[in-house]
């Protein structure tokens, strides 16, 4: 992301043990547009997806990559994205000649599939879960639930001009029961994820 428009930030709340990662990406996103020509709803997954592999994507090592994959249905034929360790990333997209309005009948029998490569190791990973019947950052938040079992949620979204995306994480360490992942979870709600990478920590941890 040296030298370009493209911006992934971590940042940490020490006391609370929970982690997060905003994502904005334009010049990435433009490239992606301009290759191909997409209908509203399926641009709008595609950008999605794209802030959701760099969230992903964030902490591979050596030169892995990362591959997210959403396939197997009648509209939304195939959605892929691919990122390496440098967050070089490249995708596109098929869907048939029918491309539904709402999330759920785009995606319809479509699974979602999640792969992870090293390639000093030749080591392979995959985890593949259902896609929610709410969104994709639904569904993300799913495989966390089934890969690693850590409360994580996703904040995604895309318009003409980028593609932007929030993961905030609790880490294994956190005291269940706290409150303290509750009332972030809330402060999220009222924050436009668009925006949130020009967001200073101060704020984002006030707004939190």
């Amino acid at each position: 992301m040296k030298d370009s428009a493209d911006t992934l930030r971590r940042f940490l709340f020490s006391k609370e043990e929970i982690r997060g990662s905003i994502v904005r990406l334009q010049d990435t996103w433009q490239h992606l547009l301009n290759a191909d020509a997409y209908p509203v709803h399926v641009q709008a997954m595609l950008g999605e997806a794209l802030a959701a592999t760099a969230l992903l994507g964030r902490n591979l090592k050596f030169d892995g990559r990362l591959t997210l994959q959403i396939q197997g249905g009648e509209h939304l034929r195939l959605l892929v994205l691919q990122c390496d360790h440098q967050l070089r990333m490249r995708g596109l997209a098929r869907f048939g000649d029918i491309v539904p309005d709402t999330f759920t009948e785009l995606v319809d029998s479509c699974a979602l599939c999640v792969t992870v490569e090293s390639g000093r190791e030749s080591e392979r990973y995959q985890s593949i879960v259902p896609l929610s019947e709410i969104d994709l950052a639904e569904s993300l938040a799913l495989y966390y639930q089934q890969s690693v079992q850590l409360p994580t949620i996703f904040m995604l979204a895309a318009d003409g001009e980028c593609a932007a995306g929030l993961m905030l994480q609790a880490l294994p360490e956190r005291k269940p029961g706290s409150g303290c992942w509750k009332r972030m979870v809330e402060g999220l709600q009222g924050l436009d994820v668009t925006r949130m990478s020009q967001v200073q920590d101060e704020v984002l941890l006030t707004a939190l």
